[in-house]
């Protein structure tokens, strides 16, 4: 059985994960429409980085 500080932790990387699959969605949605090196995909990628080492590191 997990405690809650690890239930805790489960449930934020869950959300984490969702909100990475959602930006990493709309990042390429928009490389389509604005081409894979427009600043807005590159801004994204960026953020979509913080993301996956926020992660990683968690």
């Amino acid at each position: 059985m997990l405690s809650n500080i690890e239930l805790k932790r489960h449930e934020k990387r869950k959300l984490l994960f969702k909100k990475i699959e959602d930006s990493r969605a709309l990042m390429i949605q928009t490389a389509l429409r604005e081409g894979f090196t427009s600043l807005n995909v590159l801004k994204m990628s960026q953020d979509l980085d913080l993301l996956l080492n926020e992660f990683r590191n968690n």
